[in-house]
């Protein structure tokens, strides 16, 4: 099935269209043979917006409206994701999601600093939420808002030249209080916060995320990324009301080295390995273990830990 992933018109540093969003840098991103990327960066979403980009002194400054995304618990906007036939019937999404970045540029690589700001809302009607289900089963019901975002910062610095190949360390640093889909790795279909049904509240949760990295290239068609990613999120929700049947990822740790390889200019073949530490709230499952368990209200949620490896190979035609 096909499938359109980016579709944009530009004039004159106004883009208007679907691309990823203006809360990344393109330029200091990691290679993995993982299809969603590594984890800790900023989340490559594609997503559609007005952006405007403009030189300022010896970088550029970029601007954006985005299309926003309800991702709190009890939000039922990721059956619209994933259905592509479902309307929520609680998330408000009133106010576009407002990014901006600017980027300094020298010989030796770059820096970039970004920021997000966007508007959580819910209001089921009066009636209870059909779709979403919270503590013990129970439907959402009321009406909340709240301001969330964050910032980050990121940074790749050159090391060497290896047959006009350049070799680099690039880093990637975003936080944030209900920052939850802009860093890849944290849920992104209920982390940016809760609707507590005792109090009404909606509430944002602080996420981080960050990533280290470096490429080496060992001729001009074979070449090495050493990756790290790490995500931590507060899981608030776990805490405040004892919804834990969901398992949400308290932190994530990955770690990936691979080897790729260029036949052809068009064609390249990978070779990865990736090892993974997950710390979760919630019940025990068959998927992770126990650590150690409290459920009171207030306090730390059980926790389940695991560990995991793959190997995992892929092949990719440009055209």
């Amino acid at each position: 099935m096909l499938r359109l992933r980016h579709a944009t018109g530009e004039w004159r540093g106004l883009l208007i269209g679907m691309t990823e969003s203006n809360f990344e840098d393109h330029e200091a991103g990691v290679e993995s043979v993982e299809f969603n990327n590594s984890i800790g960066r900023a989340n490559g979403i594609r997503q559609s917006m007005v952006q405007y980009q403009h030189l300022l002194g010896p970088g550029r400054l970029s601007v954006a409206l985005e299309s926003p995304t309800g991702d709190f618990k009890g939000s039922d906007q990721p059956a619209l994701n994933t259905g592509m036939n479902t309307i929520s019937t609680n998330v408000q999404d009133k106010v576009p999601d407002f990014t901006a970045a600017y980027m300094y540029k020298d010989s030796w690589g770059h820096v970039q600093v970004m920021g997000v700001a966007r508007d959580l809302s819910v209001d089921t009607g009066g009636a209870a939420s059909a779709n979403s289900t919270v503590t013990g089963g129970a439907k959402i019901q009321g009406e909340g808002s709240a301001f969330a975002g964050g910032g980050g910062i990121s940074a790749l610095i050159f090391t060497n030249k290896v047959d006009g190949k350049d070799n680099y360390i690039t880093a990637q640093f975003e936080g944030g209080d209900g920052i939850g889909r802009y860093i890849q790795g944290i849920d992104t279909g209920s982390q940016a916060g809760y609707f507590n049904n005792a109090t009404r509240v909606l509430h944002t949760e602080a996420a981080y995320g960050f990533t280290v990295a470096y490429r080496n290239w060992w001729s001009s068609t074979w070449r090495t990324n050493i990756i790290y990613g790490h995500t931590h999120a507060s899981n608030f929700s776990a805490m405040d009301t004892a919804d834990v049947t969901t398992n949400p990822n308290r932190s994530l740790d990955n770690v990936y080295v691979n080897l790729i390889w260029n036949p052809a200019p068009q064609i390249q073949m990978g070779l990865e390995y990736v090892l993974g530490h997950r710390i979760a709230d919630g019940p025990t499952s068959t998927a992770v273990s126990k650590v150690s368990a409290t459920t009171a209200p207030g306090a730390t949620s059980v926790k389940n830990e695991a560990w995991g490896n793959r190997i995992q190979f892929a092949t990719q035609y440009n055209f």
